[in-house]
């Protein structure tokens, strides 16, 4: 119960001041300890996995740049910009880059120990709801974060790396910057507020549809689009394709692909800066997906 849980207003047991992080479970004390920080961690694969490992730490690791994949419960997982990975003691896992390929990420490592050095186990979403009080206890460990959320969390670790900080790390700065990347780590989970009894499902989706046709050069997942309907991703996808007849993606792609295909026949734009327009990564990308779609390449376009 989240009533068990408490920021430790008497940490005598413990044998020190309490600090801004420890947290009380019942009778027992935990005290934090920061273990790492790393803003904009590089790392270049393939790197060879074992199956992952284990220990008594607590993660968050936000990936920043590359596509690539990474170890998690035993199993590979893609990595990309904007994702959002927390571990808990017992969890395994590996961040290595799987593939060839670069990968970057920020993260944040800690501890929390009770009386003989005894870690503390619980898991990351149960430690989130005892630090801010919201009901998180259900929420995923890996998910999408949005560019704000990322903004921030990204803040947070960049402070941490002072040098300042690094010399000191137990005290009340560096505790400070740890909770306000938990802060924001934890309203990323929290449900969006429930819409007015009179905004339909018919409503969720064209404001799907909206947003996924004024962003088409920008990142937008279906688990965000899932959150502002506030339906899980598998129903939302369900939902869409039901009053579109089309998944999210597809969708997507064809408002790309139309987008591509007016500024090929109304601007003097090249190919090259169409495609970054429309959120394609290179022209050759491009090329593929619109000749797929409508039959014929975007250079034949400007030849007619």
């Amino acid at each position: 119960m989240l009533s068990e849980y408490d920021l430790d207003a008497d940490a005598g047991q413990c044998g020190r001041r309490p600090q801004l992080l420890d947290l009380r479970i019942g009778r027992a004390h935990y005290e934090f300890a920061l273990n790492s920080a790393q803003w904009r961690e590089y790392r270049v694969g393939p790197i060879r996995h074992d199956g992952g490992h284990v220990h008594d730490v607590y993660h968050m690791v936000l990936f920043t740049e590359g596509n690539n994949s990474f170890w998690i419960d035993s199993q590979r997982r893609d990595s990309y910009p904007g994702l959002m990975v927390l571990t808990h003691p017992g969890r395994i896992h590996d961040f290595a880059p799987m593939l060839a390929g670069e990968t970057t990420y920020h993260h944040i490592t800690f501890t929390l120990r009770g009386r003989g050095g005894r870690s503390l186990k619980l898991d990351f979403p149960s430690l989130l709801s005892a630090y801010t009080g919201m009901r998180l206890e259900a929420a995923p460990t890996v998910f999408d974060m949005d560019a704000e959320s990322r903004a921030g969390f990204a803040s947070a670790v960049r402070r941490l790396t002072d040098p300042i900080a690094r010399r000191e790390r137990a005290d009340l700065f560096v505790q400070t910057c740890v909770l306000k990347a938990l802060m924001i780590v934890a309203r990323s989970l929290q449900p969006a507020p429930k819409p007015s009894s009179g905004e339909s499902m018919e409503d969720a989706v064209a404001t799907a549809r909206a947003a996924l046709d004024d962003r088409l050069d920008q990142s937008l997942s279906v688990a965000a689009l899932a959150r502002e309907a506030h339906v899980t991703s598998e129903h939302f996808c369900r939902m869409f394709k039901r009053r579109t007849g089309q998944s999210p993606k597809e969708y997507r792609q064809r408002a790309r692909i139309e987008k591509a295909l007016s500024l090929l026949e109304h601007s003097d734009l090249r190919c090259k800066e169409i495609a970054a327009r429309v959120g394609f990564a290179d022209v050759c990308c491009f090329s593929k997906a619109f000749k797929k779609l409508m039959g014929y390449s975007p250079s034949s376009v400007r030849r007619t």
